[in-house]
């Protein structure tokens, strides 16, 4: 992830307006949403075989998939990547909101509209992947469905709470180095 000097050429003075501040709060609570209810609905699921009495190999698989859904999605994923980008594209939602952006705003955040080609295929195809793995993971039977969803809950929760850290960071007045990923705008000759 590319870092941004200090001021790299977004609005930094004062405090956001009513308008950012108002786009911020409904972006984040569709994407807190999103993600909690997830979390929420994948619990019982992901304990579900705990209960169960399960095999040597079945609790290794289980133990091995959380640990590797922790680092993969949980660190990788939304710590190293996804959570930087969103609180800095956040940050520039509340001090430069554009009419698109502030009605976008929860797609904004998250890099799925204005940003460069290559993330926003990225993005996509991950929203896309998301929905077939949803649907395959809904036909697997126990234990391995909960074996998945307990890897997939951690990994999620993982990105809650950075979220939640990185956000409360940035609002004591730290600025993110993250560049937000903006596409330059096109001028006509």
């Amino acid at each position: 992830m590319q870092e941004v000097p200090e001021q790299a050429g977004w609005s930094t003075d004062g405090k956001p307006g009513w308008r950012g501040g108002a786009a911020c709060v409904w972006a984040l609570v569709v994407y807190f949403g999103l993600v909690m209810e997830a979390v929420i609905r994948l619990w019982p699921i992901a304990v579900e075989p705990l209960g169960q009495g399960m095999t040597a190999p079945v609790w290794a698989c289980y133990l091995a998939f959380v640990a590797f859904n922790a680092y993969a999605e949980g660190y990788r994923g939304f710590q190293r990547a996804f959570v930087p980008r969103l609180v800095a594209r956040l940050r520039l939602l509340a001090f430069e909101p554009t009419t698109f952006r502030v009605w976008l705003a929860p797609l904004f955040i998250m890099g799925l509209v204005q940003a460069p080609r290559r993330r926003l295929l990225s993005g996509w195809m991950l929203v896309l992947f998301i929905v077939c793995a949803i649907v395959y993971v809904r036909s697997l039977s126990q234990p391995w469905r909960g074996v998945i969803d307990a890897g997939v809950v951690v990994g999620l929760a993982w990105g809650l709470l950075t979220s939640l850290v990185q956000i409360v960071v940035l609002l004591r007045g730290t600025a993110p180095r993250v560049d937000p990923e903006i596409p330059p705008v096109a001028t006509g000759s």
